[in-house]
């Protein structure tokens, strides 16, 4: 199986779309405010999006996508950056350096831009954390939510 990394085409979105939705749902239980059905399908990649995603490829179907802001700005904890928005594989090509080859195509994004790259994640996400931390991201601040309907019930 050869993996190809490359940027996305219109006749790609059902599969990346598919794939977005694998994500989303597996992003639930990360999440404080669980999205709903409705607002899930609304979760969509459109033609205007496919400039900001790569995605993986093997035998023909697509495995996995990273999508990014490509518009570097600069912040206060990273200087200037792009956003990588979303990495995802299906479970079945995990620890086959798929992550790892797409995090590469939008690192040569941001090196274009003689910028870093910039995530949120969910401290939760055990997996994902260890994967970015082997990539070489550090942890730079954090971003905390007080959330006060929980608070409210007590």
């Amino acid at each position: 199986m050869l993996l190809k990394i490359r940027k996305t085409r219109s006749k790609d979105l059902k599969q990346l779309n598919q794939l977005n939705k694998e994500l989303q749902l597996q992003m639930q239980k990360f999440r404080i405010k669980k999205l709903s059905k409705k607002q899930l399908e609304h979760k969509k990649f459109g033609k205007k999006e496919l400039k900001k995603v790569f995605t993986a490829e093997m035998d023909g179907a697509l495995v996995g996508f990273a999508s990014f802001n490509p518009n570097a700005l600069n912040n206060e904890w990273c200087g200037k950056c792009i956003e990588l928005e979303e990495i995802y594989i299906k479970p079945k090509f995990s620890g086959k350096k798929v992550g790892k080859k797409l995090l590469e195509k939008v690192a040569q994004e941001a090196k274009k831009k003689k910028a870093n790259i910039r995530l949120m994640m969910s401290p939760k996400n055990k997996k994902a954390l260890k994967f970015y931390e082997k990539q070489g991201f550090e942890t730079v601040g954090f971003e905390m939510v007080l959330s006060l309907k929980k608070r409210l019930k007590k």
